[in-house]
C-alpha cells in the first residue's frame, strides 16, 4: 500500500497532467463528419451571414454549461450557454464568422453551411486504450459496469476507445505498455488491492517516464495515478465505480479536451452549501459526488455517501464536492467549494 506520505494533493496532480497534455494534430473533415468536434482555426466570412453570438465565441462550451456563484453560496443564471444572453450579429464579409476552438454544433453545422463550407479543419480525437486488470477479470459483472461507464465518458469526449485489453498482472501490463502501438491516452482500470498499484511506479520507469499520485476520496483505499511518457499519458484509476468515474472527471476528461484544442477547463467552481454533515480525513482532502439543486437561488449539496454506489445510484449526480483535510465531522449547513459538471436543476418548492 501506498503511503500518505507518498501521495500528492489532487491539485498537483492536476498541475502535472495540465502540463503533460498534448495538443494533437487537425484533420479536414466535411461539416456533418464535424459535429461534436473542436475548430482548429476561425472560420471567416466569404459573405454576409447570420451568426449566434454565443456561437461565434462558444470555445468551452462542451465543458458545462453551469450557472456561476456570485456572493457565498448565491447563484446567479444567465439565459444562454455559459450564463451569456442570446443575441444575433451580421458577420459581414472578410469578417470571422467562428473562432478557432468553437465546438461544432448541430447549428454551427447550419451556419458553416450558408458560408458554403463542405470541409473544415477539426483537431483529431484522442485514441485511448483501456488496460483491464480486475482481480475477478471482465466477466465480473463490476469490471464490465465500470468498462461501460469509462467507454460511455470516452466517447462523450469526441475520443476513441480504440482497443480494450485484459491483463492478468503487473508483468502483464507492463509487457502490453511496452508492445503497444503509440495511444495518446492509456486508462488503466484495477482494484485498490492489485499489486499493480503498488508497482506503478516501477512501470512509468521502465517507459522512460515518471509517476505521481493522488487520493480522492479519504473513505477508502482508490488512488489516482499519472504516468507521462515519451508516447502517451497513462492514467491508473484504482477504484470502485463512483471513484474511477470522480477520477476520470478530475483529471482524464481534461486532458482529453486539451488534446482537443480546449484550455484546461474551469467546470463551474461555486460554493454550495451542505445538505448532510460528511466525515472528514484528519490528513487528506476528500472528493465526492454530489447532487446540487437550486433552491431560492442557494446551492445545496447532498453528498453520496454510499460506500460503494451503482451506477444507478449515480443517477443525478451534478457536482463534486471538496472536502478539506480536518478532524471529526462537516455538519450540515457549512459551506464547501464544488465543481459542477453539469448544471443545477431548480426545486426551490421542494426544500424549504
Amino acid at each position: 500500500m501506498i503511503p500518505i506520505s507518498a501521495l500528492g494533493t489532487v491539485d498537483a496532480l492536476q498541475s502535472r497532467v495540465r502540463m503533460s497534455a498534448r495538443r494533437l494534430e487537425d484533420e479536414a473533415v466535411p461539416i456533418l463528419d464535424a459535429l461534436g468536434r473542436t475548430l482548429s482555426e476561425g472560420i471567416w466570412a466569404g459573405h454576409d451571414v447570420l451568426v449566434p453570438e454565443w456561437l461565434a465565441a462558444a470555445r468551452e462550451s462542451a465543458l458545462v454549461s453551469s450557472a456561476r456563484s456570485v456572493s457565498g453560496v448565491t447563484a446567479s443564471v444567465g439565459n444562454g450557454p455559459n450564463g451569456q444572453n442570446r443575441g444575433i450579429r451580421v458577420a459581414h464579409r472578410g469578417d470571422k464568422a467562428l473562432e478557432a476552438g468553437s465546438i461544432v454544433s448541430p447549428l454551427t453545422v447550419g451556419v458553416l453551411a450558408a458560408l458554403g463550407c463542405a470541409t473544415v479543419r477539426v483537431f483529431c480525437r484522442p485514441r485511448v486504450t483501456l488496460l483491464v486488470a480486475c482481480p475477478h477479470g471482465r466477466e465480473d459483472p463490476v469490471c464490465e459496469s465500470v468498462i461501460f461507464a469509462i467507454t460511455s465518458e470516452v466517447n462523450a469526449c469526441n475520443a476513441v476507445v480504440d482497443s480494450v485489453v485484459t491483463c492478468d498482472d503487473q508483468s502483464s501490463v507492463t509487457r502490453t505498455l511496452i508492445e503497444q502501438d503509440p495511444r495518446d491516452l492509456t486508462l488503466i482500470l484495477t482494484d485498490p488491492t492489485s499489486p499493480i498499484v503498488d508497482h506503478f511506479a516501477d512501470v512509468g520507469r521502465q517507459l522512460r517516464g515518471t509517476a505521481d499520485f493522488a487520493k480522492t476520496t479519504a473513505f477508502h483505499n482508490e488512488l489516482t495515478g499519472f504516468a507521462m511518457t515519451r508516447n502517451d499519458l497513462i492514467f491508473l484509476l484504482a477504484g470502485g465505480l463512483a471513484s474511477v468515474l470522480l477520477n476520470f472527471e478530475l483529471f482524464v476528461r481534461p486532458a482529453l479536451l486539451k488534446m482537443q484544442g480546449h484550455e484546461w477547463p474551469n467546470n463551474g467552481e461555486t460554493k454550495v452549501r451542505l445538505e448532510s454533515a460528511v466525515p472528514r480525513h484528519p490528513e487528506l482532502d476528500a472528493y465526492l459526488w454530489a447532487r446540487v439543486q437550486l433552491v431560492n437561488e442557494i446551492f445545496r449539496a447532498t453528498p453520496l455517501l454510499e460506500p460503494f454506489p451503482s451506477l444507478s445510484s449515480l443517477a443525478g449526480v451534478n457536482a463534486i464536492l471538496k472536502i478539506p483535510a480536518a478532524p471529526g465531522t462537516l455538519e450540515r449547513g457549512n459551506v464547501v467549494n464544488a465543481t459542477l459538471v453539469s448544471p443545477p436543476s431548480r426545486f426551490g418548492m421542494l426544500i424549504p
